[in-house]
């Protein structure tokens, strides 16, 4: 198991050196994928505890816009969730959400990645008031559509969906589809 940026993991499915990958879902993917649709997290806005939109009880997004935002990017990807003219620009939602646990701004980043950053202190939720609040992010899982699974491979794909939409959202119905 590795991880990789979204494009990446698309192309390794694609060209046949891994099996399956979990991706944020996107539009559509090449011909030679099958995916299925996982589950959906929230998408939370962090900063460090002593960022000064932390100490607020409540911002708005234009508030928010004034202060220095991490986001994640790569050469493919358009600027999503971008709020703010001041930005900093990383690779990595790893690296992104460690500055801001450095104080050099805020970010945004699904639930499961922020829960050790939340459980250990190092970044608190922000109260933004607005639709931000509901974002949320689809997450697909990626295999060979020119390769017939075999029963292991059967079984992974349907143990991932059951276990992420139970855990991330509400169940989803469980299909084979081969």
């Amino acid at each position: 198991m590795s991880s990789a940026d979204g494009e990446h993991a698309v192309g390794s499915v694609a060209q046949g050196t891994v099996d399956f990958a979990f991706v944020n879902a996107r539009e559509n993917y090449p011909d030679a994928l099958d995916f299925s649709t996982l589950g959906r997290q929230p998408v939370l806005c962090l900063a460090s505890p002593d960022h000064a939109l932390a100490q607020e009880s409540s911002a708005s997004l234009s508030e928010a816009a004034q202060y220095r935002q991490i986001i994640t990017a790569s050469v493919t990807s358009q600027h999503r969730w971008q709020l703010s003219a001041q930005i900093w620009i990383c690779d990595s939602l790893l690296q992104a959400l460690d500055l801001a646990c450095k104080g050099v701004g805020w970010v945004n980043a699904p639930y499961e990645l922020a829960r050790p950053f939340l459980k250990s202190g190092k970044l608190v939720e922000l109260n933004l008031t607005s639709a931000l609040s509901a974002w949320s992010l689809d997450v697909d899982l990626l295999w060979s559509a020119r390769t017939a699974q075999g029963q292991a491979g059967l079984w992974f794909a349907r143990e991932a969906r059951r276990l992420y939409g139970n855990y991330y959202s509400p169940p989803i119905e469980i299909t084979d589809r081969s």
